[in-house]
C-alpha cells in the first residue's frame, strides 16, 4: 500500500513562491496531470522541501500519463524525505524495503522506518510495526512490544490493529488472557467495518 498525497501541509515555514509551487503541483497531482506536477515540485525538491521530494516519490513509485514507474528514483526521493522526517515518506520507504520493491528486500531495515513513522503518530505505520513483532519478520517476536503498537493504532481507528490486538489476547502468548476483552476488541472491529461498507 503506498501512502498517497497527504492533505496539504502547513506551508506556513516556506516563502510564498514555494507555497505557490507545492500548491500547483499538488492540484496537479490531484488531478493525474504527473507531468506537470514534477515540473512544479521538482524545483523545490532540490531545495529539500521534504513534501515535494515525497510527491515526486509517489509519482515514480506509481508512475501515470506522461511518467513511467521507476522505483530506483522514488525510493532515492523517499529516502530525501524520510531523512527529514516525513512520516509519509518513512512509511513508503518501509514498505518498499519490506517488499523489496526498488531495493534489495531487507525486513529490518523495513522495521527500522515503521519505527520512525509510528513514533510520530502514523496508525498505519503503528499496525505493520505491530505486525512485525507480533510474527517475527524483520524484528525479534515480541508479543508484547506488538500488543503495545497494535493498541496505539487501535485506539485512532485501525480496524486492522483492532483485530490485530483481539487475536493477540485470545490465546494470551505473551499477554495475559483476556477472552472478554479479545471478543469485545473484535466486535469493535466487526462494527466499524460494516460502518464504514
Amino acid at each position: 500500500m503506498v501512502q498517497g498525497l497527504p492533505a496539504f501541509p502547513d506551508l506556513a515555514s516556506i516563502g510564498q513562491p514555494a507555497r505557490a509551487d507545492y500548491t500547483a503541483g499538488a492540484k496537479a497531482f490531484r488531478a493525474s496531470d504527473y507531468v506537470a506536477a514534477l515540473s512544479a515540485w521538482q524545483p523545490l525538491a532540490d531545495q529539500g522541501h521534504s513534501r515535494a521530494q515525497f510527491g515526486i516519490g509517489v509519482i515514480y513509485e506509481e508512475g501515470g500519463v506522461g511518467v513511467e514507474p521507476d522505483l530506483k528514483k522514488a525510493v532515492a526521493w523517499y529516502r530525501e524525505a524520510a531523512e527529514q522526517g516525513l512520516a509519509d515518506a518513512q512509511f513508503n520507504l518501509g514498505n518498499l524495503y519490506r517488499t523489496g520493491r526498488g531495493v534489495e528486500k531487507d525486513p529490518r531495515r523495513a522495521v527500522v522506518w515503521y519505527l520512525k513513522a509510528a513514533v510520530q503518530g502514523m496508525p498505519v505505520a503503528q499496525y505493520n510495526l505491530a505486525l512485525s513483532y507480533d510474527t517475527g519478520i524483520g524484528a525479534a517476536r515480541n508479543q508484547t512490544v506488538a500488543a503495545k503498537w497494535y493498541r496505539s493504532a487501535a485506539k485512532q481507528g485501525n480496524i486492522d490493529a483492532m483485530l490485530g490486538l483481539a487475536a493477540l489476547y485470545r490465546p494470551g502468548v505473551g499477554l495475559d488472557r483476556d477472552p472478554n476483552g479479545s471478543a469485545s476488541r473484535a466486535q469493535t472491529a466487526s462494527i466499524s467495518v460494516a460502518a464504514r461498507t
